[in-house]
């Protein structure tokens, strides 16, 4: 919660503001406007979704009758319950929670299927609690203004993008001075949409004639739709015609493009805009508030394109043709097919978190010793993220591929940078752009034996067992292991040790260490030792002669595994349930936008029960995310 924010740029603009933001300033705590002296006790702030480093579904306020559209008092809070077959147990405002059956004749086999000779695990089933007023992360907003305006780069930012100049992704209530960005950015995006014809048309719902009235009235109503991404209300409505009505305190001239400008940018600061609302209070049979279509099709946008949803989404939703689970199936695989490309972006951002990549990592960063690898240069590293995302979206969209097949394919995509990474003829291969290559099966299955993984996992001077150990470990299979033990070890002289192998197993080899490196971290690195700091095939130390032994005994879903070489590696994480439930987990996280929640539990296993089958699309997963009863309902969070 704030007081009410200083508003800059010129007093008639101030003004303009003052008057039409109050058709939802309720939602971020504010007093809404000289028109009603009221004051709101909105909706508070939003937390940060996992994997999508913003703000997002998190506290909700002390609820405030607000306007329309806005956030408003709820009904007392609602007994949560369980799916199907499961106990649902809950207490006023808190989603209920049951155990899902379990499994019998299995060893680790997940909630209500059997495994394979124990008894399976139980899962936690029910519907998280969430925001009602989950706010735009920066991407978001970078991506809503593109769809919706047509701008991708700000004039006045020289160049950069839309959220350039806002306040970093954070949870919590949004603070004045973050408030004072969202500002500054609406100028100047009003601004050089006003003054460019063609973003002109992105905006206006006809060319104005005469004082513009007319237009300007048909505009509100047009943009406003697909701004607050539902119809404005009758109240909201009024309120922005009254921009036009005093047009002459509040512009220069009084010009109909001058009033268009301050429409648009009262647009751009409105918290219907900046927020994903929410609010409809519609109980289901199982005694949660039943999304409206209008709020599904936000979130089937943003959870599928991270961006505004588009015309036929728009008139599905007028049309409440959002209802269904098939009605929502129906929507999700045309928009994952949308020649747009914005789901396909989607999913390359997911595997980019999925491998701990992006900017300020050390995929961006990484660097190596100029003596020892001469050849390696920034161009290496540009090279390498390109191909990981170019790799990504072939298996994903071209393939239709799996999670196995990620973990197998032998596609490469490479340039005169990298062919010989892979031991290939760099004179084949041109300077820019990537050609499709094909690697040795054996060498060279999957994401993990190219050279970005292997990069961004490896030392400046040598490789890092551990590190590409501990990844494996944890990303990968999903196991938890204890952070290092604190207090000062001295590590032990390692200089004459003719193996990196041998060298990481003599820094861990005291008690401390031990038993998490000798059972969990080390074996996958050391089986990766096959390549070298910058992914090249290696059978021998390049510093010593010493022979690489890649054989190690791994830990995988619970059972101790031999593991001869990187091709045998990946055919196990590949087929192993743990891999496959943790990258079910990760997606789930991902695409509903909350950091882990047990009451996800029943999702998590439904998926891993499909990526379990042949073959099952990547793709179709985020449809499988649609179909989930936590993803059309919710239950309010009375965290206080």
């Amino acid at each position: 919660m704030f007081n009410a924010p200083m508003f800059r740029g010129n007093g008639r603009t101030a003004v303009a503001l003052a008057l039409a933001v109050g058709l939802s300033i309720g939602a971020f705590g504010c007093k809404r406007s000289a028109l009603d002296d009221k004051d709101d006790a909105g909706a508070g702030g939003s937390g940060v979704p996992a994997g999508r480093g913003g703000a997002g579904a998190g506290v909700a306020g002390a609820a405030g009758a607000g306007p329309a559209g806005v956030a408003g008092a709820g009904p007392a809070g609602v007994a949560g319950a369980g799916p199907a077959g499961v106990a649902g147990a809950g207490v006023a405002g808190v989603t209920g929670s049951g155990g899902a059956v379990t499994g019998t004749g299995g060893s680790v086999g997940p909630a209500g299927v059997a495994g394979a000779g124990g008894s399976g695990t139980t899962a936690t089933c029910g519907i998280p609690a969430t925001s009602q007023v989950p706010r735009l992360t920066n991407q978001q907003y970078d991506r809503t203004v593109r769809d919706l305006l047509g701008v991708t780069a700000v004039t006045r930012f020289n160049g950069l993008p839309p959220s350039s100049k806002l306040a970093p992704d954070q949870a919590g209530s949004l603070t004045a001075q973050a408030w004072d960005l969202y500002f500054f950015a609406s100028e100047a995006i009003a601004a050089q949409v006003m003054a460019d014809p063609n973003l002109r048309k992105n905006f206006m719902a006809c060319e104005p004639t005469g004082d513009g009235t007319t237009c300007l009235k048909d505009t509100i109503i047009a943009f406003g739709r697909r701004a607050f991404r539902r119809p404005l209300t009758t109240t909201e409505v009024a309120r922005f015609e009254k921009i036009v009505t005093n047009r002459a305190m509040l512009t220069a001239t009084g010009a109909a493009t001058e009033v268009a400008e301050v429409l648009l940018q009262t647009f751009l600061v409105s918290p219907s805009f900046l927020q994903r609302p929410e609010l409809a209070t519609t109980s289901d049979t199982g005694g949660h508030f039943l999304l409206s279509s209008h709020e599904v099709a936000s979130r089937l946008s943003y959870m599928l394109w991270d961006s505004t949803p588009d015309a036929a989404l728009d008139q599905a939703a007028d049309a409440g043709a959002l209802a269904t689970f098939a009605q929502i199936r129906a929507q999700a695989q045309r928009m994952i097919n949308d020649a747009s490309g914005k789901a396909r972006d989607v999913v390359m951002a997911f595997h980019r978190a999925y491998l701990r990549a992006g900017a300020g990592t050390a995929w961006t960063t990484a660097t190596r010793d100029a003596t020892r690898f001469p050849a390696f240069s920034p161009a290496v590293v540009t090279a390498m993220n390109a191909e990981t995302d170019r790799l990504v979206d072939t298996v994903a969209f071209v393939d239709k591929g799996s999670f196995q097949d990620l973990l197998s394919t032998t596609r490469a995509f490479v340039n005169k940078d990298t062919a010989y990474l892979y031991g290939l003829d760099g004179a084949l291969f041109g300077t820019t752009g990537l050609t499709e290559a094909t690697l040795d099966a054996k060498r060279r299955p999957g994401i993990l034996t190219r050279v970005g993984f292997l990069i961004a996992y490896g030392h400046r001077d040598s490789t890092a067992p551990i590190l590409r150990g501990a990844f494996i470990a944890n990303a990968i299979l999903g196991q938890n292991v204890p952070a290092e033990p604190t207090g000062v070890m001295i590590p032990p002289d390692v200089s004459g040790l003719p193996t990196n192998r041998a060298r990481a197993e003599a820094l861990t080899a005291g008690a401390a260490c031990a038993a998490c490196h000798k059972t969990y971290l080390n074996p996958p690195g050391f089986v990766m030792e096959a390549y070298d700091a910058i992914g090249r095939w290696q059978t021998m130390e390049a510093d010593t002669g010493a022979p690489i032994n890649t054989v190690a005994e791994l830990s995988i879903d619970g059972a101790a595994v031999t593991v001869r070489d990187p091709g045998e590696l990946m055919a196990k994480l590949a087929a192993s349930q743990s891999a496959q439930r943790t990258y079910a987990r990760r997606w789930v996280d991902y695409a509903y936008g909350r950091d882990r929640n047990p009451l996800d539990d029943c999702v998590v296993e439904k998926l891993a029960a499909d990526i379990r089958q042949t073959r099952f699309p990547i793709v179709d997963l985020l449809v499988e995310l649609t179909q989930s009863e936590s993803f059309r309902v919710r239950v309010r969070d009375e965290t206080p």
